[in-house]
């Protein structure tokens, strides 16, 4: 379980937006609730998210959270089901001969989140089965991965705004904080 100080700061909400790679693309002409598409032999499973209203940020929070206000989306988009696996972001990487560099966050223990230089993704510091999340993924990674997402499909797919991702996140709950993760999830 991930330690509250953690989970609600914004540094983590960085991590997991880094890390999860959310695909979105428009869903004008997907009106199905769950689809998914193949590429490179790799599935990728979306959910469509309705148009909603959701209480964004906290007047409890810290700094850039604050202060809690209104946030419409009013259209629906197509997000990812999971993180982008190791096996999924592999099948880009071998396709595209693409050389990921930079920096990436890191998260050595539950009390220090950085970043750590020119790490690869194939070599995070801990074990991952081709069914992990991929991990060391840098904003610029995760646009290359995208941009070869719509070349492979003809669709546009990009990244979500933060709006995006806490809407799709929250599923539906509100307060301060999207709810009970290990329930979500």
């Amino acid at each position: 379980m991930i330690p509250e100080y953690i989970y609600n700061s914004k540094t983590y909400r960085l991590i997991v937006f880094a890390v999860a790679l959310a695909i979105i693309h428009s869903t004008a002409a997907w009106a199905l609730p769950e689809s998914g598409i193949e590429i490179a032999g790799m599935e990728f499973r979306l959910v469509t998210i309705l148009p909603g209203t959701f209480i964004m940020g906290s007047n409890s929070a810290d700094g850039d959270e604050r202060p809690a206000h209104k946030v419409t989306i009013d259209y629906g988009f197509d997000i990812g089901k999971t993180e982008v696996t190791v096996a999924q972001f592999r099948a880009f990487v071998e396709a595209t001969g693409y050389e990921k560099q930079g920096w990436a966050w890191d998260r050595r223990c539950s009390d220090h989140i950085g970043t750590v230089e020119n790490r690869p993704c194939r070599n995070p510091r801990f074990e991952q089965t081709e069914s992990h999340p991929i991990a060391r993924v840098t904003y610029y990674d995760a646009k290359e991965f995208c941009k070869w997402l719509s070349e492979q499909t003809g669709r546009p797919f990009r990244l979500p705004t933060e709006a995006e991702w806490e809407y799709a996140c929250r599923a539906g709950t509100n307060g301060d904080y999207p709810g009970d993760v290990e329930q979500m999830a």
